[in-house]
């Protein structure tokens, strides 16, 4: 019996990642949070055209092509 729990008591040390494997995941992880924020900021602004955004329409103006003219 002293065997069996002398085995389970032996930790087994996990093997690193392959060569490249780090760099693989960080960059994955980088550009999937920037799709992401990407998409976020395009269906805001997707939103807001379709709305009708006050900044989108000119201001009204007073003046008038058909006035007279004094030469």
């Amino acid at each position: 019996m002293e065997k069996g729990s002398a085995q389970s008591m032996k930790k087994v040390k996990p093997f690193p990642p392959r060569r490249g494997q780090i760099k693989v995941k960080i960059l994955g992880n980088f550009f999937r949070s920037v799709s992401t924020i990407a998409s976020m900021a395009i269906r805001g602004v997707g939103s807001s055209i379709s709305q009708g955004s006050p900044s989108s329409t000119a201001p009204p103006s007073s003046y008038t092509s058909e006035g007279s003219s004094e030469f």
